[in-house]
């Protein structure tokens, strides 16, 4: 899963705000840190974590421009996601009619994030199945993150 380092490169380290979750199928430490644009037409990329040991449970890139959001939640804790999005009566729906697109890895996630953080569009589908993808020093550069490795 998706650390929280990999979360902050990236969104450039932008946080601008935070709340403890309200739903308990994580844990009594769930947090959630969101980093917005500042632009109604821009982006959010919220992460779900455990405050004591820092494991994520899920990340979220919306891209209101394209009224498109991802979703990539830790597959270890997926079952109990589901079981509370049936208790609490949740939807798939991300905000304003707009469905979330569940995502099946990181590599995926993060490519979607930096395209959106980019203001391009993201390439539709997932990886190419072949293994890790890199990340480029240019690709993270543009989110405003170090050099190049392999996520």
């Amino acid at each position: 899963m998706i650390t929280l380092k990999e979360w902050m490169e990236v969104s450039n380290y932008r946080i601008t705000e935070g709340s403890d979750y309200c739903w308990k199928c994580f844990g009594p430490n769930a947090y959630s840190l969101d980093s917005w644009s500042g632009d109604q037409e821009g982006y959010s990329l919220p992460v779900l974590f455990d405050t004591k040991t820092q494991e994520v449970y899920q990340v979220e890139a919306h891209d209101y421009a394209r009224s498109r959001s991802y979703r990539r939640t830790n597959p270890e804790y997926l079952r109990q996601f589901e079981d509370a999005k049936c208790q609490y009566g949740a939807e798939d729906e991300a905000y304003d009619g707009v469905k979330f697109v569940d995502l099946e890895n990181d590599d995926d996630f993060i490519q979607k994030a930096l395209a959106i953080v980019a203001g391009e569009e993201p390439v539709a589908g997932g990886s190419d199945g072949t293994g890790p993808e890199t990340v480029t020093g240019q690709q993270l550069g543009a989110a405003g993150a170090g050099t190049a490795q392999t996520i």
